[in-house]
C-alpha cells in the first residue's frame, strides 16, 4: 500500500527535500582556463612543482620519460602570467603547449 498525499502534503514533502538538498550542496566556482602540457628536465621538476603550488595551479598528470611532462590545469590569467614570466622563472621549460581549453575549478 502506497502513500497518498494531498496537494499540501506534496508541497511540504518537496519543500523539505529541496531544503535538505540545498543544505548539503556546495558551490563550485569555475573559470575558463587551459589544460597545458609543460615539459622540463628532471633537474627542474621540483622547481616547477614549487611554482605550481605557489600559484595554485593543479597538476592533472605527470609522465616520466627522457624528460618530465606535467599536464596542468590553469586559468587563462595564470597562463598569461606564466608566459610573461617565462624568461625569469627559476626553471627552464623545454616545451609548453596548450592541450585544450576547459573550465577550471578555482
Amino acid at each position: 500500500m502506497g502513500f497518498c498525499f494531498g496537494t499540501g502534503g506534496l508541497v511540504k514533502a518537496y519543500t523539505t527535500a529541496l531544503q535538505e538538498a540545498l543544505n548539503k550542496a556546495s558551490v563550485v566556482q569555475k573559470e575558463l582556463g587551459k589544460e597545458v602540457q609543460i615539459m622540463v628536465d628532471y633537474a627542474d621538476l621540483e622547481k616547477l612543482k614549487y611554482y605550481l603550488r605557489q600559484n595554485k595551479i593543479q597538476i592533472a598528470d605527470v609522465n616520466y620519460e627522457e624528460n618530465v611532462a606535467l599536464l596542468v590545469e590553469m586559468t587563462q590569467e595564470k597562463w598569461a602570467e606564466m608566459l610573461c614570466q617565462r624568461e625569469n622563472l627559476n626553471f627552464k621549460m623545454l616545451d609548453c603547449q596548450i592541450i585544450k581549453n576547459k573550465f577550471i575549478v578555482v
